[in-house]
């Protein structure tokens, strides 16, 4: 069986990290219905988004819950003060709870393809920590190159279908952190230019994005612990201000991905599209 068949339940995915799940916001233009409550495959999408980094050491969701046990719940201050705020809001949380893990993963509650582009971001992160010596250091790991099988997501992508569900046949886009078989071509790497770029040469990467036509989604990372608190600390007052005015400062690889696994829902012609009953 290849890596790219194995359930998700048996992937080796091996990272000490926490999850941030962003799920406030005030969903205007789904009239207000909350995101995180929209329903795929029967389940609300914030459940879909915290059973994806369910191997996390610890779990906060920023915004209203309820969640599962175990899970954190906090909230931005002022309430709607946007995503940026949110994040720090979540990195608080942790701090608070004790939770010292060197790796936190950012995610938007809203992302239905999300089971499939975990498996990539943790990969990157992994292959860095057994690589701190490598002469490349971190720039470009072998893992931040696996893209979704395009036999499996690339079909998807194109055609406008949905993620496929977990075990479809020919279709999985399960990949482990032990994936060297992909060669696609050198991610797309940022810095500071909005979500576009080139990664800073010969420096260390603070953390990937998933990115989808080269762009980078703020909302589907994994950053270095320590340099997100660099971040938030050079923000200062978080509210109402971008993820780009907090990720953009940032040494950031890119992580190629179709549309099936980045998409997130704004409106409701994303819900009909993506969204399955």
């Amino acid at each position: 069986m290849s890596p790219s068949s194995l359930p998700s339940s048996t992937l080796p995915l091996r990272l000490d990290y926490a999850a941030i799940v962003l799920a406030g916001g005030r969903s205007s233009r789904l009239g207000g219905t909350p995101k995180a409550t929209l329903a795929t495959s029967g389940r609300p999408l914030v459940e879909v988004v915290l059973d994806a980094v369910r191997d996390a050491r610890m779990r906060v969701v920023v915004g209203d819950g309820p969640v599962h046990p175990g899970v954190l719940v906090t909230q931005e201050e002022p309430r709607y003060a946007g995503p940026a705020a949110a994040v720090a809001a979540g990195l608080r949380a942790l701090r608070d709870a004790a939770v010292t893990s060197p790796w936190t993963v950012v995610l938007a509650c809203d992302l239905p393809g999300v089971r499939d582009g975990i498996p990539l971001l943790v990969a990157a992160a992994a292959r860095a920590e057994r690589q701190p010596d490598s002469p490349r250091g971190d720039r470009m790991p072998d893992a931040a190159r696996a893209e979704v099988p395009p036999d499996a997501a690339g079909a998807a992508a194109s055609e406008g279908e949905a993620p496929p569900e977990r075990g479809a046949e020919n279709g999985s886009l399960h990949l482990a952190a032990e994936v060297d078989a992909c060669h696609s071509p050198d991610p797309a790497a940022v810095g500071s230019s909005g979500g576009h770029g080139e990664a800073r040469a010969g420096l260390e990467l603070d953390g990937w994005c998933l990115t989808e036509d080269g762009r980078l989604q703020w909302l589907f990372a994994i950053v270095r612990t320590s340099a997100l608190w660099r971040a938030a600390d050079a923000l200062g007052d978080p509210s109402n201000r971008s993820m780009g005015s907090l990720m953009g400062s940032l040494n950031l690889g890119g992580i190629p991905a179709p549309a099936a696994v980045t998409a997130d829902i704004d409106t409701w012609e994303d819900a009909h599209r993506w969204l399955r009953p």
